[in-house]
């Protein structure tokens, strides 16, 4: 079972809630909030650079100009001159608590932990009521505490336990909490607080697959299939708690039902590196099956998706299969660039050798010792490879939702050059003016086109958007 240890971003409203950048009136400083609320919802150093490039210089304040001119002397690797520029705008903008945030977001983005901390503690000076820094200090606690342990478990739970004081009405802080406590074998504690987390969002996917892994940690797998099983009512498209849910099945040997799940995944999901997983589990069962060519279709769409050691090795071992020595060099290569071990599995031939890797990468999987079938799949994807989102677009919290939260699923039709040319809202919906929101944010997204031997083509991906109520 692979926990899930990614921290839940808080909620756009509770971002710019209460703790939102407070400026005086005027067209300038107008500009300047626009300017850090883009920001802020920007992901990667990259979009943040071009949000700075899109400002009309004469409308901008001294101080969001210095912090942009800061931001960007970060991005090429100038850190003292950076934080000088960063100083100067806090000296002009004392409460700019949003500055030392953006900063800390960019360190850890290159993994400089330390110079993040140092920036989020900033920010948590200035404003210790805004979420963002607790936040960043649970993320990097979190990451130390898989080398330093307990210790720094406890400080990323004190961390995230400050967003619960600030936003007790949002269930990312409860989430958070949660997963930490469940970290520490806290479990008691940790379904209370996931349940009190799941009282303020009872429609949220991720919540149930978090709550499934933590009936696992407990010895509790049937209430964790349950759990599961709702994410995947709630949200098809949920790659992680496809393949945990397929997982616990293989290492029950309900190898049919195993399959069923992952097969029905690979319908649903096609965004995103748990996508690319997914299709990788799949075609692990496709090799050991014998099925080559859709084991090789598989592993090449996961390539895509999700370009890890792991999908490169399976695909180059099913190649040299396939007697594509060349192919299978290059894949085994760029492998053993992050890992060689891994790497080395693929290399192998001869009796056993594709069993070995395929033992490896499903890990307690109680697989058949003879031949076996799989059952057939009805895909209907006309193409080879998904679409691969490379810019998404977030959906903004409409004020007419009127506090109300819930996951919005789009349906999005885009065309060979990547672009979305149609969108539509699936499935229930809900207030519509979440659905109009999620419209407006799903035609704004890009993507590497989905692929049919080689050539782009037109396809469809559903992207879900979930928004917590105020």
């Amino acid at each position: 079972m692979h926990w899930p240890n990614a921290l839940r971003l808080p909620s756009e409203a509770a971002l710019f809630g209460a703790a939102a950048l407070a400026l005086a009136p005027g067209p300038s400083h107008g500009q300047t909030a626009r300017l850090f609320e883009q920001l802020q919802l920007a992901e990667t150093i990259e979009e943040r650079l071009a949000v700075c490039d899109r400002l009309d210089p004469g409308e901008e304040t001294p101080y969001g100009a210095l912090f942009c001119d800061g931001f960007a002397l970060l991005a090429a690797g100038r850190d003292s001159l950076a934080g000088a520029y960063l100083d100067a705008a806090l000296r002009s903008r004392p409460d700019l608590a949003i500055g030392c945030v953006l900063f800390a977001d960019a360190y850890m983005e290159r993994g400089d932990l330390e110079r993040a901390e140092t920036w989020y503690r900033r920010a948590r000076a200035i404003n210790p009521d805004r979420l963002s820094p607790h936040y960043g200090l649970g993320r990097i606690y979190l990451e130390r505490a898989e080398t330093q342990g307990e210790p720094a478990f406890e400080k990323a739970l004190d961390a995230l336990r400050e967003m619960t004081r600030i936003e007790p009405s949002s269930p990312d802080g409860w989430a958070n909490v949660g997963m930490v406590q469940a970290r520490l074998g806290r479990y008691e504690e940790a379904e209370e607080s996931y349940e009190r987390a799941l009282r303020l969002a009872p429609e949220d996917p991720v919540l149930h697959h978090s709550i499934g892994s933590l009936a696992v940690l407990r010895g509790d797998e049937e209430a964790a299939v349950e759990s599961w099983k709702r994410t995947l009512e709630i949200d098809p498209s949920h790659a992680p708690a496809i393949r945990e849910l397929a997982s616990l099945y293989g290492r029950q040997g309900r190898l049919d039902e195993a399959v069923a799940t992952l097969q029905d995944g690979v319908q649903a999901a096609h965004l995103g590196p748990a996508a690319g997983r997914v299709r990788r589990d799949l075609g692990l069962l496709h090799l050991l099956a014998g099925d080559l060519e859709r084991a090789a279709t598989l592993f090449e769409e996961a390539r895509v998706l999700s370009p890890d050691p792991r999908t490169l090795t399976a695909l180059a071992h099913t190649r040299l299969l396939q007697g594509s020595a060349d192919a299978a060099a290059e894949h085994l290569a760029r492998a053993a660039e992050e890992d060689s071990t891994v790497a080395a599995l693929g290399e192998a031939t001869g009796a056993g050798a594709t069993r070995a890797l395929v033992e490896r990468f499903l890990p307690d999987w109680d697989l058949p010792e003879g031949g076996f079938t799989l059952p057939d799949e009805t895909s209907e994807l006309p193409y080879d490879t998904s679409p691969v989102p490379v810019y998404r677009a977030l959906a903004r919290y409409p004020d007419a939702a009127g506090g109300i939260g819930g996951t919005i699923h789009v349906r999005v039709r885009i065309d060979a050059k990547g672009r979305v040319v149609d969108a539509e809202v699936v499935g229930e919906g809900g207030n519509p003016a979440l659905e109009y929101a999620a419209l407006d944010a799903a035609r704004n997204w890009r993507f590497e086109p989905a692929r049919l031997q080689g050539k782009p083509v037109a396809s469809e991906a559903t992207i879900p958007f979930r928004f917590t109520g105020r």
